[in-house]
């Protein structure tokens, strides 16, 4: 089935939560309820003797981020590494972002700020969530890092069990159906295993300690396409 008209969960956005580490990619989706789109250009507006006074308008430059709201939800990577920067400046505030639409293409801007955080105090009726937003700006242009795969939406997806020791690493290798569908796929580690594996945006299982838990491994074009993996963590 051809992917028709886009729905805005479709969408994906990563922050990297380790810009100046080794990197760590974290998806921006739960307690999250609006992600809107900045997008203004920049324009240069002259008037030539040849046109008669008229106005040409030339686009000189793009300035582009979002906006993104929802509920204050703690324990979410995304969120807890937003609010911890709420009070500081300069480059800390900076990252990288990247965008994954639901053909698969995987767009990057290397540098991004992130400001106007909310989320780290009371802001509002007693008995309300407390909310959470931020604005993200984009600084140059993005870069492709992977092509889109297609135009179809996602009608199977597999993946194998893994098995990993304490404090080691796995990596999750989803195979989605069909080939012109996206293979980009949202990863969570199941409520009572997250003591024993946790799992990041770019499916690498990390073995907390001893047992057994589960991975649901959803696919972003079409989340009712998703698959329950097993993940066996033994002792260092």
């Amino acid at each position: 089935m051809d992917i028709g008209f886009e729905l805005n969960y479709q969408h994906v956005l990563l922050v990297d939560t380790d810009p100046r580490g080794e990197g760590d990619w974290a998806y921006v989706g739960p307690g999250i309820e609006g992600i809107a789109d900045n997008i203004a250009d920049v324009v240069s507006t002259k008037s030539y003797y040849d046109m008669g006074g008229s106005e040409s308008d030339n686009v000189t430059g793009v300035n582009s981020g979002v906006t993104i709201t929802g509920d204050r939800l703690r324990g979410d990577k995304f969120q807890d590494w937003a609010v911890s920067l709420a009070r500081t400046k300069g480059d800390e505030r900076k990252t990288r972002v990247r965008q994954v639409n639901p053909a698969g293409e995987v767009i990057e801007w290397p540098t991004a700020t992130v400001k106007n955080i909310k989320g780290s105090s009371a802001d509002g009726n007693a008995n309300d969530n407390t909310p959470f937003s931020c604005e993200i700006k984009f600084e140059g242009d993005p870069v492709l890092i992977e092509p889109k795969k297609g135009e179809q939406l996602p009608e199977t997806v597999t993946v194998e069990d893994v098995e990993v020791s304490v404090g080691a690493k796995a990596k999750l290798s989803p195979a989605v159906t069909p080939e012109q569908a996206s293979g980009w796929c949202l990863y969570a580690v199941a409520q009572n295993g997250r003591g024993i594996a946790s799992v990041d945006a770019e499916g690498n299982v990390t073995g907390i300690s001893a047992g057994e838990t589960t991975v649901t491994v959803k696919c972003a074009a079409k989340p009712s396409v998703n698959v329950q993996v097993k993940v066996t963590v033994a002792a260092a």
